[in-house]
C-alpha cells in the first residue's frame, strides 16, 4: 500500500517573546464595612481600618473629619480607589466651606458638586459610597446623616450600612437598632455589627473605629473615659461579645431542649449567671491593672 504523500507545512514566522509584562502599581483600597446611625442625641459613625493595596494589608482610618468649618462635617467611605475618594472629599469639603448654612442652599450646593464629580469621573464614582454627617445650621442644630453614591446625595433617616459585609451588617442592625436609643447604646450595636462583619466579611479587619457626632456637644471616639475601665478599647468590646455569644450558646440549647426539667434549666440558667458575673469582674480587674498577669505570681512568694 502507497501512502499518500504528507503535505509541506508552511513554517510560521518567528516571533519574539513577550517582554515580561511588570504588575500595575494597584491602587489602595477600603472597600470596608461602615455603618451610620441616626440617635435621638445625634449620629454614629463607625468603620473598621484595615486597607488593601495588592496582596499587601495595612490599618488606617477612614474617618476624615473637618471640625474647623461651622457646619463639622464628617466623612467614612468605602471605596475601590482611595485617592479619587480623597479628591471626592476635599471637593464636597470645599463646596461645604463656601456655602451658606441654611440647609436647603448648602445641600443644594452638595448635591451639584457630587453630580459634577460623577460626570467627570463615572468609573470610578461608581465603585465609592460616602457617608457624610454635616450639622447644617450651626452647633445645637441636630446633626444629619448623608449617604453619596454615585451622582446621588440621599439623607438617611435611621441608618445605613455599606461595603463587603453589608449583608451581615444590616442583619444585625435590623435586630439591634432603636431609632430613639442613646448614643452611647447605639455605639455598642455599631461595635457588635463591625465585631460581626469583621468575622464574616470577605475583606473587613483591622480594628473598629467609632464616631460621636453629638447634637449640642463636641464631636468624640468611642469609647472614652466616660465609659470607665472595663471597656477602654474597642478591641476589648469585640471580645466581650464573642465571649457573651459563645456561652449563650449553651443557654439557648436548654432553653430549647424540651426533654430539659424547668428546675434543671433553672440551676444552668443560675449557674450561667455566675459566670458571667466572674468573667465581667475578671474584666474590670484586667483593666484597672489589679489582676495579675500571667508572667507575674499570683501572690507573696
Amino acid at each position: 500500500m502507497i501512502r499518500p504523500p504528507l503535505p509541506l507545512l508552511e513554517r510560521l514566522p518567528y516571533k519574539p517573546p513577550k517582554p515580561d509584562n511588570l504588575p500595575k502599581l494597584r491602587e489602595a483600597r477600603s472597600m470596608t464595612t461602615a455603618a451610620g446611625f441616626v440617635c435621638s442625641e445625634g449620629v454614629v459613625l463607625c468603620a473598621e481600618t484595615q486597607m488593601t493595596q495588592g496582596w499587601s494589608k495595612f490599618s488606617q482610618s477612614k474617618f476624615r473629619t473637618f471640625y474647623s468649618l461651622a457646619a463639622q462635617p464628617a466623612f467614612v467611605f468605602a471605596s475601590n480607589n482611595v485617592q479619587f475618594t480623597e479628591m471626592a472629599i476635599q471637593r464636597l469639603v470645599g463646596c461645604i466651606s463656601s456655602a451658606p448654612l441654611g440647609t436647603r442652599s448648602m445641600i443644594r450646593l452638595l448635591e451639584g458638586e457630587v453630580r459634577a464629580i460623577n460626570k467627570e469621573f463615572p468609573k470610578e464614582s461608581a465603585q465609592h459610597e460616602v457617608l457624610l454627617v454635616l450639622r447644617i445650621k450651626g452647633p445645637r442644630t441636630p446633626a444629619s446623616l448623608f449617604h453619596i453614591s454615585g451622582r446621588v446625595l440621599s439623607p438617611v433617616l435611621q441608618y445605613f450600612c455599606l461595603g463587603d459585609a453589608q449583608v451581615v451588617a444590616q442583619g444585625l442592625t435590623a435586630e439591634l437598632y432603636h431609632r430613639h436609643a442613646d448614643m452611647e447604646r447605639t455605639a455598642f450595636v455599631a461595635a457588635f455589627v463591625l465585631a460581626e462583619s469583621k468575622k464574616y466579611g470577605g475583606s473587613s479587619g483591622g480594628v473598629t473605629q467609632i464616631l460621636l457626632a453629638w447634637n449640642d456637644r463636641p464631636y468624640e471616639m468611642f469609647p472614652n473615659e466616660r465609659q470607665g475601665e472595663l471597656f477602654a478599647s474597642a478591641r476589648n468590646i469585640d471580645e466581650a461579645y464573642f465571649d457573651l455569644k459563645l456561652m449563650f450558646q449553651n443557654v439557648l440549647r436548654d432553653y430549647c431542649d424540651g426533654k430539659l426539667s424547668q428546675p434543671k434549666f433553672m440551676e444552668r440558667l443560675k449557674t450561667f449567671t455566675v459566670d458571667i458575673a466572674e468573667r465581667r469582674l475578671v474584666l474590670i480587674l484586667k483593666a484597672s491593672d489589679r489582676y495579675p498577669k500571667a508572667d507575674e505570681p499570683e501572690g507573696p512568694t
